[in-house]
């Protein structure tokens, strides 16, 4: 995430359009790639064939479809699953979702909890109509909150990172939406659209930030 803001996709003016788990590759000794940044890179987001410019003359850029089903942020998903449009405005907000949904596939492939099985199965569901609904009643598993999920001993320490990045991801459904709406209007500039998605992206960090130092989460984590 940290790359996909600073190193050379968001500052560089690009959009990714498909983070997801086969997407994300781990290196095995962490390695110095970049010279703008002294930190050593541990991980790298591949696949650049859906990758875009995320600025055009109208200030938002709409392009056919793209991404992988279950990583697609909810509001992507939402209009792809009811809509006839070929096309959608996708924005960093949407890029941000994916990786938590990333997130969660992790947990649910590494931690063993009474609804593992059937979220894995949820997750591989290929009915666009159905996966829909599956991925929603997920995001609300953490957004209501269910109080099953909370009690479960062996999933319970991933709560609340994962209820506090869901909260988030529908605070920036509503910032993408917002800026559609600019752009309709004519009234988005670029200098809005960056300081609305730096906004988000600090947010996320801080949310993981926070959650890599609490005692209450695996080392693993």
């Amino acid at each position: 995430l940290l790359g996909h803001f600073n190193i050379n996709i968001f500052d560089d003016g690009w959009l990714q359009r498909d983070v997801s788990l086969g997407n994300i590759i781990l290196l095995e000794t962490p390695e110095k790639r970049d010279a703008r940044t002294a930190q050593l890179c541990e991980g790298m987001l591949i696949d650049a064939d859906h990758v875009i410019r995320r600025w055009d003359k109208t200030g938002i850029r709409s392009e056919h479809r793209s991404g992988t089903l279950p990583y697609l942020s909810l509001r992507l998903l939402n209009v792809w699953t009811w809509s006839d449009t070929n096309k959608i405005p996708h924005s960093v907000m949407d890029d941000l979702e994916s990786f938590v949904w990333v997130i969660l596939h992790v947990i649910l492939l590494k931690v063993k909890f009474t609804r593992q099985e059937a979220w894995l199965q949820q997750l591989s569901e290929p009915k666009q109509s159905a996966h829909h609904s599956f991925r929603f009643a997920m995001q609300s598993s953490f957004t209501k909150p269910d109080f099953q999920l909370i009690k479960d001993q062996a999933f319970s320490p991933y709560f609340p990172v994962l209820r506090k990045l869901f909260t988030l991801s529908i605070e920036g459904e509503a910032a993408s939406y917002e800026l559609e709406e600019l752009a309709s209007a004519g009234q988005l500039t670029k200098d809005h659209v960056q300081k609305t998605c730096k906004i988000y992206y600090q947010k996320y960090l801080a949310i993981l930030f926070d959650a890599s130092e609490s005692n209450s989460l695996p080392d693993s984590w």
